[in-house]
């Protein structure tokens, strides 16, 4: 798998360096991504597609919860839509440190884009422009994947559904502890 020309990465790095911050998300070279990302269309048999015709864009036998946040895109009700954003960041972080052991790392994709390797666990790095992840919470544009490195548990963010996806026995099972508060930012089970 090929990716495109990487002409974000040395601004973002240069921007945590001239704000004097340690970046904590360690930067996946093109050959760990295109590993990385392989392993996981291989396991879950990724299909990119914007037709409706063509989703899921993924298959598995893994125990699976799918949320509608088409809200968050419409900025429905009364949070708003970087508020929902922080909120969401908030609860991943937790579910993601409860899956994981302490200095378990993770992996952040944004596919057509920069990969990271983060440990949920420590400070998560911001875009200075969009005060969000490197890899966004919320689908933007393109497919956004967080993923344990053994790749049993997966948050798989679509674009073009809106839809989050948390794949997994330990992730579902957080997904349901935490059903309350997905429902609370106005996303729904589909």
């Amino acid at each position: 798998m090929q990716l495109p020309i990487f002409i974000g990465f040395s601004y973002v790095v240069d921007t945590l360096k001239t704000m004097g911050k340690k970046a904590y998300w360690q930067f996946l070279q093109e050959n760990e991504h295109d590993l990385v990302l392989d392993s996981f269309a291989k396991q879950y048999s990724f299909r990119p597609s914007m037709d409706p015709k063509q989703w899921p864009s993924i298959q598995t036998k893994s125990p699976i919860m799918m949320f509608d946040v088409s809200s968050y895109y419409r900025n429905e009700g009364q949070i708003s839509g970087q508020d929902i954003e922080k909120a969401l960041q908030d609860l991943a972080i937790e579910m993601f440190c409860a899956l994981t052991h302490k200095h378990e790392k993770m992996w952040a994709i944004d596919w057509h884009h920069l990969s990271y390797e983060f440990d949920p666990r420590k400070p998560m790095d911001l875009c200075e422009d969009f005060d969000r992840w490197l890899v966004p919470i919320f689908p933007n544009g393109d497919y956004t994947i967080f993923l344990c490195q053994d790749y049993a548990n997966v948050w798989f963010g679509h674009p073009w559904q809106q839809s989050i996806a948390l794949i997994g026995d330990a992730l579902t099972d957080l997904g349901k502890k935490h059903l309350k508060d997905f429902k609370k930012l106005g996303f729904e089970l589909v």
